[in-house]
């Protein structure tokens, strides 16, 4: 009798986008831009494994090492398969960003420079409330001309 791996997983996303665009006059138009979007992902994962009694289950990853996960199963009457190991999750991602642009169209030249800055954040939470990784230092700044 095989091993019977039985998932399911819930994902929630939720996201909040928020952007401004101002226009102002000075030696040509400024189109200034300003703006925030945060993303908030919530993942419910139940796992539960059946197998024959007194067999033992190891799963690799897809590297080939082994995944560490061995699942023993009981012993049941007339080697009746039975449900065995069960795992639950419930992990998080939140990803934040806010930029700030400005699109300069310069006067009579048909000129646009474009500069700003753009801030990005990512959290993961594990499944014991945990910040496992914690990315809140990634500043890019922008600038090009056309």
């Amino acid at each position: 009798t095989p091993v019977v791996h039985i998932a399911r997983l819930d994902t929630q996303r939720h996201q909040a986008l928020l952007g401004v665009t101002a226009f102002v006059h000075a030696l040509g138009v400024h189109a200034i831009k300003a703006g925030l979007d945060f993303e908030y992902i919530r993942n419910n994962s139940i796992s539960l494994f059946s197998g024959p009694p007194g067999t033992r289950a190891h799963f690799d990853t897809f590297g080939g090492d082994d995944f560490g996960l061995a699942l023993g199963f009981g012993a049941g009457s007339n080697d009746t398969p039975m449900l065995a190991d069960q795992s639950a999750a419930v992990t998080q991602a939140r990803n934040f960003a806010v930029y700030l642009r400005d699109s300069w169209s310069i006067a009579s030249t048909g000129i646009v420079l474009n500069a700003g800055v753009r801030w990005e954040g990512m959290q993961l939470v594990d499944q014991d409330g945990n910040t496992r990784i914690d990315l809140l230092t990634n500043f890019a700044p922008r600038v090009g001309a056309v």
